[in-house]
């Protein structure tokens, strides 16, 4: 895919991966663009019966500040995951935020590595909450959770979300994928 996105096919599973870690995998114009562009190719592929979604060692730490979106723009990768015909499962270790967040609750089911954090600090950096997760938050924990979490801005860990219903399960990140995969199996 190129642009700091990668999508592997094996078998009947789609790997989608967002690899810019040196900037621990923010989200940029490009980056969007690519994930949109796989979501389509995806969407098309009748083979593909589930999809993972992965970073590394950080999932994604949100919109990178010197690349940031335009609010206005079609660019909506969170929207592209979510459209998807088969289930999309995110295997999240370390930083989980703002963009990130957004990514992660346009999928189906959530799995975290015990180091994973999540926040959504959009509103305290004097922004806004980011593609569509002030609509898939509250759905996902509850309206007064969801407010907790956007107007407070500051990180969970991974067995908070758990506990709140924002992940589904905790694993130890030598084992994220594994489980994520059984998922995809079932």
């Amino acid at each position: 895919m190129g642009d700091g996105v990668r999508l592997e096919r094996r078998y009947d599973l789609a790997y989608l991966a967002i690899e810019r870690p040196s900037a621990r995998n923010a989200l940029t114009p490009a980056v969007a663009e690519a994930l949109v562009d796989a979501c389509r190719a995806l969407a098309e592929d009748r083979d593909v019966r589930a999809v993972l979604v992965r970073g590394g060692d950080d999932f994604c730490v949100g919109l990178d500040p010197d690349e940031s979106l335009d609010p206005l723009s079609d660019l909506d990768p969170a929207a592209a995951l979510a459209a998807l015909p088969m289930p999309t499962i995110a295997a999240i270790r370390g930083a989980c935020h703002g963009a990130g967040l957004a990514l992660a609750l346009a999928c189906d089911l959530r799995f975290a590595a015990r180091d994973a954090t999540f926040a959504l600090p959009d509103l305290v950096q004097g922004g806004f909450p980011t593609l569509g997760s002030s609509q898939r938050l509250p759905r996902v924990v509850g309206r007064a959770k969801a407010l907790e979490l956007m107007l407070t801005g500051e990180p969970i860990d991974a067995a908070e979300a758990y506990r709140i219903g924002l992940v589904g399960q905790v694993v130890e990140p030598d084992v994220l994928d594994a489980t994520a995969l059984t998922a995809t199996r079932n």
